[in-house]
């Protein structure tokens, strides 16, 4: 009686690490492939000899730690610079390849981080054809963000038109898929250097995710003009919410690919290497929209206070400001001001929250102390949340808050005495000297 795959997976992990391992790999490429996407994605009860030549025909399917040491085992043989060439021919069967790396971060990435950074690691340095891929995939990311521009800038250009049942189910669709591809690749950077380098060295990627945030954000709001749209409203309700989540996820892939830019900051590092750290936030930055509503994170606020309000990122840049080799600490305190200017235009009730939130994520690694300090900022905010927020919110307003916003006046005056300043920037620079004309105008 012929083995199952199952049987046929167990016998090969008791072998020999070497050439035989591959070559055995390599002839059973088809059926392994398939199975293997099946197990990971949770399909196997759906696999059964019912030939359809697109399920593996074994019904008893490895598990999904069988899977795992598969992988394990391919990267020990691959120490052997013998078996290269015989592997090559695992690319092309899609046993290893990109899309194998990312379903595997998704299934293991919480339950065997470690295991899984030393198999990337390995994977990455032994078989050469995985980096290509893995930027091919970082490429198609961006791609996949201006996609998301061009297709709902337009709709969100004006506050005219309204959006029916139809329309509000494609975007929550859209969301979804999204979401689905931003987790991949949470799940993927989480676990392996090499694909968090990628996006970190693709100059326009957080800057497109910043933009795409920001259409996002546009979106959100429209629809939340009430009376305007024929859509029901639970439907409305929904969709908003999905965009709300999805934000959330860009800015935990936002935070992770600027952690990677910037920690290390030191002479060891290139001076590209430094000047691109700030340059994406002074891109961020030119691509900046505000109004003089009052924001809210995740609902009305761009994309660099969504990631000052879950992140703390004033605190990220004074660090590396203070580290060796230090970056460019002009620029970045002009980036600073700019996010104590968006935190002056939040509501209050958000505005007071910022604090504990930075507390929360300056102790998150610092061990048992950081825990209690995140348990104490938890206990408080959800306090907070018990009370009345409306009369919270209205008692905090009523407490200075030690900045006035610029008024356009001002503004005018600063850009008619040294002309060429952008609006964002005379704002942040009258916020951070007190609304004083002559000690911005002097200090620029």
């Amino acid at each position: 009686m012929a083995k199952t795959l199952a049987e046929q997976v167990a016998t090969a992990l008791d072998g020999p690490s070497d050439g035989t391992f591959v070559a055995w790999l390599v002839d059973e490429a088809k059926p392994l492939s398939v199975a293997i996407e099946h197990v990971l994605l949770g399909m196997g009860a759906d696999v059964g000899a019912d030939g359809d030549t697109d399920k593996p025909q074994d019904a008893a399917l490895p598990t999904r730690e069988a899977v795992l040491q598969v992988f394990e085992k391919l990267a020990e043989c691959l120490a052997d610079p013998d078996t290269h060439a015989a592997a090559l021919a695992l690319q092309s069967g899609c046993v290893l390849v990109g899309a194998t790396l990312f379903d595997l971060a998704c299934v293991f990435y919480k339950s065997e981080p470690g295991r899984l950074r030393t198999l990337f690691t390995a994977l990455c340095e032994r078989a050469a054809w995985l980096g290509g891929e893995i930027d091919a995939s970082s490429d198609l990311l961006v791609e996949q963000l201006e996609q998301f521009q061009e297709k709902y800038s337009a709709h969100v250009a004006t506050l005219e038109g309204s959006f029916d049942d139809a329309f509000v189910d494609k975007i929550a669709d859209d969301i979804e898929w999204y979401q689905s591809v931003t987790w991949s690749w949470l799940c993927l950077t989480s676990v392996c250097r090499p694909a968090l380098d990628a996006l970190a060295q693709d100059s326009n990627f957080i800057l497109e995710l910043a933009k795409t945030s920001d259409v996002a954000t546009k979106l959100l709001l429209k629809l939340g003009e009430d009376g305007v749209h024929s859509a029901a409203p639970a439907r409305i309700a929904s969709c908003k919410e999905l965009i709300k989540r999805l934000k959330w996820e860009w800015i935990g892939l936002a935070y992770d690919v600027l952690k990677a830019l910037f920690e290390a900051a030191g002479p060891a590092r290139s001076a590209i290497d430094r000047d691109a750290n700030t340059a994406v936030l002074l891109d961020i930055l030119e691509a900046l929209e505000t109004g003089d509503a009052t924001l809210e994170p995740f609902d009305n606020a761009p994309f660099l206070l969504d990631l000052e309000f879950r992140f703390g990122l004033r605190e990220m840049i004074k660090v590396s400001t203070a580290a060796p080799g230090q970056l460019d600490a002009a620029q970045l305190d002009y980036v600073t001001m700019t996010i104590d200017q968006l935190i002056n235009m939040t509501k209050p009730l958000y505005r007071d929250g910022l604090e504990s939130l930075t507390l929360r994520v300056e102790h998150a690694e610092a061990g048992a102390a950081g825990a209690a300090a995140a348990a104490a900022a938890d206990a408080a905010t959800d306090a907070a949340t018990d009370a009345d927020v409306d009369g919270l919110a209205g008692d905090l307003a009523a407490v200075s808050l030690g900045h006035t916003p610029a008024d356009a006046d001002a503004v005018a005056q600063v850009q008619e005495m040294i002309p060429g300043l952008g609006e964002g920037f005379v704002r942040a620079c009258l916020a951070h000297y007190n609304n004083s004309t002559e000690a911005a105008v002097n200090a620029l």
